[in-house]
């Protein structure tokens, strides 16, 4: 393995941290939508059905509002891990050029360290 470290440069500890996590958020995420109930089995929506028959005596923009309000807090759950995928599938290539920057520093240093031409 330090053979491997030394090959490869510094960047391979955090491009393989990124990798990990961004596999396990997308493995979560496919747990929690193949455990989703269906939706005419769902009782959260059927709650929303029933508030709103609740309110139908209410005008349209304060129905629209309350079901708006309500649909935000349904949708804090389906949501929970996309921004950290979203930040590990942001910062990953840049990681990643990163790394290849580093690799071309240290190819020109090397280059320049030798006194004779320069043998491919």
């Amino acid at each position: 393995m330090p053979d491997i470290l030394s090959q490869t440069g510094p960047m391979l500890v955090p491009l393989l941290a990124f990798s990990l996590l961004g596999a396990m958020l997308i493995i979560e995420r496919l747990v929690f939508f193949v455990r989703l109930p269906k939706t005419e089995d769902d009782s959260s929506l059927g709650a929303l059905e029933e508030e709103l028959q609740d309110n139908a005596g209410l005008t349209k923009a304060v129905r629209d509002e309350l079901l708006s309000f309500r649909l935000s807090n349904l949708r804090e759950r389906y949501e929970h891990g996309i921004h950290m995928l979203r930040l590990v599938a942001v910062l990953s290539p840049m990681l990643g050029l990163l790394g290849t920057v580093l690799g071309m520093i240290k190819a020109f240093r090397d280059i320049t360290a030798q006194s004779g031409p320069v043998l491919p």
